[in-house]
């Protein structure tokens, strides 16, 4: 699962075109996606993977507070870009 998702990563670099609107009005935020994507597979997999090699092994512990550091680098990421793939103006009113 992990290689058919590294590849679906690589083919949607050439996938994807560099301007997603035909106003030209932003570029795709590739560092944004990384740090996202990064994010969210560390902690599901170490959600998911916890009970099955258990909890009490040190990489159990690794891939959450990893996934918990790239979630923070994303929000700081999309806070400070200027065409966020997630804007956190969204969670405000």
């Amino acid at each position: 699962m992990t290689i058919l998702t590294g590849l679906c990563a690589i083919a949607s670099i050439f996938v994807i075109p560099d301007k997603l609107n035909t106003k030209g009005k932003g570029t795709f935020d590739y560092i944004g996606a990384a740090l996202g994507v990064s994010a969210l597979i560390l902690i599901y997999s170490s959600i998911n993977g916890g009970p099955y090699w258990s909890w009490n092994t040190p990489y159990s512990g690794m891939l959450i507070e990893t996934g918990i550091v790239l979630a923070g680098a994303f929000i700081l990421w999309e806070a400070h870009t200027e065409h966020p793939i997630l804007p956190l103006s969204m969670f405000t009113k």
